[in-house]
């Protein structure tokens, strides 16, 4: 019945999903566990965060870390698509976290607790990096007001007067 309604209803992306959660609590309740691994998986490649925890209920430990793996692999670290600094942050895996941040140096002041204190000198680093750019680009506003702002890196920085004791930032 719910693989007939997403059929029918394929063209509307709200019902569609709303099948295809109604056929996986379907899977759970019969305890089909091989669909809901398909499933679940489909869901987490269209960045549903949610069924990323229940797809890792359904593995056991020594299985997860590949499955991990591949699921990233997939996903690519796309900065449009949240849903892969969510599975680093819950599975931990800091170093690609910071590799992530490396790419991306705004969002370090998004990210920044979940790497410390492990990586606390590369975001200090990068802290000082995200700061001179900003710097930067004030500087050459101030000179010459039409020059462009490339507001992907001046955003506004909110550091926790903590972390900027922690991380010794002398500017």
């Amino acid at each position: 019945m719910c693989i007939d309604g997403e059929n029918k209803d394929s063209e509307f992306s709200g019902l569609l999903k709303q099948w295809k959660e109604l056929r996986y609590s379907v899977y759970e309740k019969t305890n089909n566990k091989s669909a809901q691994i398909e499933l679940a998986t489909a869901f987490v490649l269209n960045d549903n965060f949610n069924y990323f925890l229940k797809l890792k209920k359904l593995y056991n430990k020594s299985e997860w870390s590949n499955v991990v793996q591949d699921i990233l692999k997939k996903i690519g670290d796309n900065s449009h698509r949240g849903i892969y600094v969510k599975i680093l942050i819950e599975e931990k895996l800091k170093q690609l976290l910071l590799e992530h941040c490396k790419q991306n140096a705004y969002k370090v002041t998004e990210y920044y607790i979940h790497l410390l204190p492990e990586y606390k000198d590369d975001v200090t680093e990068l802290f000082k990096f995200r700061l001179y750019s900003c710097q930067y680009i004030i500087s050459l506003t101030s000179k010459k007001p039409t020059y462009y702002i490339n507001f992907s890196i001046a955003r506004p920085i909110n550091i926790n007067p903590a972390i900027h004791d922690i991380l010794n930032l002398n500017l």
